[in-house]
């Protein structure tokens, strides 16, 4: 499964993790990529949000840097 981040935010609102959060809870043996496209990179650990989701195994956070 993929969610895109497509609109150049370095992090989650609370009901976009809970959506992936509920996604990854309901197919377990499913990946689940989220997708970031921004020219900025967040630290994962810094946000609560996404920091949650790093402890399901079976999601996964990527970034797309974009160039100017």
């Amino acid at each position: 499964m993929f969610f895109l981040v497509s609109s150049g935010m370095k992090d989650l609102h609370l009901n976009e993790a809970c959506m992936i959060e509920a996604a990854a809870r309901g197919h377990p043996t499913r990946r689940i990529f989220v997708l970031f496209i921004t020219p900025e990179v967040n630290d994962v650990f810094k946000s609560k949000s996404m920091s949650a989701l790093l402890s399901y195994e079976n999601i996964f956070l990527r970034y797309i840097k974009l160039k100017k």
